[in-house]
């Protein structure tokens, strides 16, 4: 049996990273001039899904409350991987901008990420969450999250 490591969000597919790699490639940003120095390529899926532009995902906005920054505005992504992450296929984030992670949470189907996005959405909007000031990471009650740096 072969050690998937990559799968196609559309038909599910299961790929190595060998055989990812030998897949036909497309420009990850249409409008490089350069991708080998820009942004690269990205794997064809046979079916014609591209990795890592055309995934599923989940976003929200929503507003929060921490101590020091006061009441702000997070973002609770929750993404298809397309990579296995030991069995884990989707991922909830909590993001305050653009790079800063607060919440990790992963899930091993789809019915289970959209469940887990819809829980800490509301988690969030009832003030179930505590904020470590230390580690700089939002704790949601009765949920295990991984702390991300």
């Amino acid at each position: 049996m072969k050690d998937i490591n990559s799968k196609c969000g559309k038909c599910g597919k299961g790929y190595t990273f060998e055989e990812l790699m030998l897949l036909d490639r497309v420009k990850a940003v249409e409008k490089d001039t350069n991708p080998k120095k820009q942004h690269g390529f990205v794997s064809v899926c046979s079916c014609g899904y591209q990795f890592h532009l055309d995934k599923w995902r989940l976003s929200t906005d929503v507003s929060l409350e921490i101590e020091p920054i006061g009441k702000t505005k997070v973002r609770v992504s929750t993404v298809y991987l397309e990579i296995n992450h030991f069995g884990f296929w989707y991922e909830t984030m909590i993001f305050l901008d653009s790079s800063s992670c607060y919440f990790q949470d992963r899930y091993k189907t789809k019915a289970e990420a959209k469940k887990g996005h819809s829980k800490i959405v509301r988690m969030i909007k009832n003030k179930e969450y505590t904020y470590d000031n230390e580690d700089e990471v939002i704790v949601m009650n009765d949920v295990k999250g991984e702390v991300t740096e």
